[in-house]
């Protein structure tokens, strides 16, 4: 079975100030301790928007960046609507989006995106609602419902009309309030920048069987096969590894055997695609699992976790927490324990992959 070697570096809280970059006058100066709030992964930041203030019982507008070279908090404009349990934020075409959440009135449906604009020849960063495709021409194209739990990711796609290879995002999964969901949707980044109107389609399925519907699962893209992988979720027995296929439209899903045992059904925490496998952080009734899936041969490994690094993760692997993954690495921020919401940062880096047989000659 496979040993994954992982190193742990915590980011404690730190209070907005001089040191930690821009301040605004007109903002709250201590900034209240988010439970599920949604994780942004950039390359140089990570940001941590929204989220759920149990003082006051309401959804938060607030949006928090830590600077991964300095290792700074900063205060970054609010949402202009409060929001909770996005679940969803992705970085694409040098801004950020973010689709869908809890609101005060209910579930959303909005697309929003935060971008630097210029006024009087200075760079502000400001956010803006995406309408649907078409609004300003009274003729609207379709988008998805309103829903919290889902997965939105970047990908690639080649376009039908230039045939060039753009940037997209995916959406999958979710619970609309009523009934969990399985559709894919694709956005097209360069367009819905160009237009300021969100260029959604949804990727119906030709081939194979769908999985069932289902939220909070782990969803990454592998950008060598056009596909999309599923694993986990909530209500559900979301105990297989589904495959979207896309390349060359082909649009098919694909229930793939695995070969190992996996543990009972969990919901997907987190995953990351590294050296042509699947990490996977998932959460259930048994507890935390780290999983190893092979894409090659869908060989699945169970992770051992060192024990002094358990208790400390499962306090972030859970569902008040947030996670995202870039280049390889999983960052966890907040989570609870019986007596406190915590509010550092925690980095998961798998610096060294070696089999347990190896490691044993």
């Amino acid at each position: 079975m496979d040993t994954v070697y992982t190193t742990f570096t915590v980011q404690e809280w730190e209070e907005e100030g001089s040191k930690a970059g821009t301040v605004y006058p007109h903002r709250q100066p201590t900034v209240p301790h988010p439970l599920h709030a949604t994780l942004c992964c950039g390359k140089e930041s990570l940001l941590v928007i929204g989220g759920w203030d149990r003082k006051e019982a309401a959804p938060l507008a607030q949006v928090l960046e830590w600077d991964r070279a300095s290792f700074q908090w900063r205060r970054l404009p609010d949402l202009p609507v409060p929001l909770s349990e996005a679940q969803s934020a992705v970085t694409a075409g040098g801004c950020v989006l973010v689709f869908g959440g809890s609101t005060q009135h209910g579930l959303s449906d909005k697309l929003w995106l935060l971008q630097r604009k210029k006024y009087n020849e200075s760079d502000v960063l400001e956010w803006t609602f995406l309408p649907a495709y078409g609004t300003y021409q009274e003729c609207p194209q379709a988008t998805p419902t309103p829903r919290i739990g889902h997965s939105l990711t970047t990908g690639k796609a080649v376009h039908p009309v230039t045939g060039e290879t753009e940037e997209v995002l995916y959406l999958f999964g979710g619970f609309d309030g009523q009934r969990h969901r399985r559709e894919v949707w694709r956005l097209w980044v360069t367009a819905t920048l160009a237009t300021q109107e969100a260029v959604w389609e949804e990727v119906v399925p030709a081939q194979g069987m769908a999985p069932s519907p289902r939220r909070g699962m782990a969803v990454v893209f592998d950008p060598s096969q056009y596909a999309l992988y599923v694993f986990g979720g909530v209500d559900c027995s979301c105990n297989e590894v589904y495959t979207f296929y896309m390349k060359e439209n082909q649009n098919r899903w694909v229930c793939a055997p695995t070969q190992g045992v996996l543990p009972a059904p969990q919901r997907g925490v987190a995953a990351c695609l590294k050296e042509n496998s699947l990490l996977l952080f998932l959460e259930g009734t048994c507890g935390l699992h780290l999983i190893k899936l092979q894409l090659a041969d869908m060989r699945v490994g169970v992770v051992k976790i060192p024990s002094s690094h358990l208790s400390f993760l499962s306090c972030r692997a859970n569902s008040s927490a947030t996670a995202c993954s870039e280049s390889g690495e999983t960052f966890f921020f907040g989570g609870t324990t019986p007596d406190s919401v915590l509010d550092s940062l925690l980095r998961v880096g798998f610096d060294k992959t070696e089999t347990a047989n190896s490691k044993k000659k």
